[in-house]
């Protein structure tokens, strides 16, 4: 999967929402509920600094397989 951005990766965790509760609750949106809303964030500004030209090289790697930008957590 290529580098993705912010948006892309709240925007998935919105369309492919996990069950989440906290205290016996379910948790509609894990990108607003205030106990969680902050982590996503704070995630989703790591995945946009993928995309910075400053940063880009030290945070993903040209996949040899399908020559897309791609985070370094998936290099083996």
């Amino acid at each position: 999967m290529p580098a993705r951005t912010g948006d892309a990766y709240m925007t998935g965790l919105r369309e492919q929402a996990a069950e989440v509760y906290i205290h016996g609750e379910r948790v509609a949106d894990v990108t607003t509920h205030p106990a969680l809303r902050n982590g996503v964030h704070t995630l989703a500004s790591l995945y946009d600094m993928q995309h910075d030209p400053k940063l880009r090289d030290d945070m993903t790697y040209v996949s040899p397989s399908t020559g897309e930008r791609v985070g370094l957590s998936f290099i083996t």
